[in-house]
């Protein structure tokens, strides 16, 4: 199983080296940012601000105090971001019954998470352990619709609270030992690979229309999709452009890890591009079955098929010539010859 390790701070860390922590291969951190309506840490915008600097994916984390009215809570954890737009979902820290019976702690839990999906506009990440939740909280069907954050220690396997079947984050250890930071560290994982989570921290962002691309080198911009049309400009290396449309004579595309399709080949269209519904560009396949391939070339391994009208995402194009359009009329050289000559973000 892939995971992607990351921690989570508050004031009890002391001083973070951020640069040090992400220099022993942490890739993400969570910071705690406020309890109910009556604390801030004090740490949060530094740790916030070093995290960014250093590279890392960041988020927040709110500690859920039940006797205390949800919309006074996700009030004051807005105001402590103050505009701040987290990578990963932000996290409610739910592990206080506050004096609360079950009922009442269900009641607000269920009222920070409605509060801060329409605050923040994506739905945040529940903090938990099973021998809180499944004693505090009562259950529902509901609660498999939000992300888990488990706190699970000393087992091969994370222990589930009632609801989940699986986890988005584990929290393995509570008094890890990082560099950068003297004091014991939260340790986590993140379920998946690092490209994995990135696409989960994209997916709460809106994403631009096209295919977002960089230029490595200068290239010249033509009027149509091949070296045959005429040279209008150039563009210098290091542009970013919004790629709208992709084509040419022998072009590949990405549709997920080590997944590729053949979107024209030997002059022989395979698929078409057009605009995904929630952003970036994707491929509709315009033959019977379409190999799914483990590379950008016939070479390689066959790993699945598409059929007629499938549609996916166009992550990245190789190919010996593969052009894209980033204006109408507009179109520069993604790879020609075999030399690619943009990097996709």
């Amino acid at each position: 199983m892939a995971v992607v390790p990351g921690i989570d701070v508050s004031r009890y860390q002391g001083v973070v080296n951020w640069q040090a922590v992400a220099d022993a291969g942490y890739r993400f951190a969570v910071v705690r940012a406020t309890l109910g309506n009556v604390k801030v840490d004090e740490t949060f915008e530094t740790n916030w601000d070093g995290a960014k600097s250093a590279d890392l994916l960041v988020s927040a984390y709110h500690v859920v105090k039940p006797e205390i009215a949800a919309a006074d809570q996700i009030a004051f954890l807005a105001n402590e971001l103050d505009g701040r737009k987290t990578d990963l979902p932000l996290v409610l820290d739910v592990e206080l019954d506050g004096g609360q019976q079950p009922d009442q702690i269900t009641a607000c839990v269920r009222d920070c998470l409605r509060l801060s999906e329409q605050r923040f506009g994506r739905k945040p990440i529940i903090y938990t352990a099973q021998w809180f939740w499944n004693n505090w909280v009562q259950p529902s069907s509901d609660w498999a619709q939000v992300d888990l954050w488990v706190a699970s220690y000393g087992t091969a396997d994370a222990v589930l609270p009632n609801g989940w079947s699986s986890w988005k984050l584990w929290q393995y250890a509570n008094n890890g030992q990082v560099p950068g930071i003297a004091a014991d560290t939260d340790l986590n994982w993140f379920n998946g690979t690092y490209d994995d989570l990135l696409k989960y921290c994209r997916a709460g962002v809106p994403q631009p229309a096209g295919l977002l691309a960089r230029t490595t080198v200068t290239l010249n911009v033509r009027n149509g999709p091949g070296v045959n049309y005429i040279d209008i400009g150039g563009l210098p290396s290091g542009t970013t452009v919004i790629l709208d449309k992709i084509d040419g004579t022998d072009v590949w595309v990405q549709i997920d890890t080590s997944k590729w399709i053949a979107f024209v080949y030997k002059g022989t269209r395979y698929a078409r591009s057009e605009a995904a519904p929630l952003g970036g560009l994707q491929a509709r396949v315009l033959v019977p079955i379409l190999n799914v391939r483990s590379g950008p070339g016939v070479g390689n391994a066959i790993v699945g098929q598409l059929q007629a009208n499938n549609v996916a995402p166009i992550e990245a194009v190789a190919g010996r010539d593969a052009w894209g359009e980033f204006e109408p009329g507009q179109w520069i050289a993604l790879a020609y010859r075999g030399n690619q000559y943009v990097v996709f973000i």
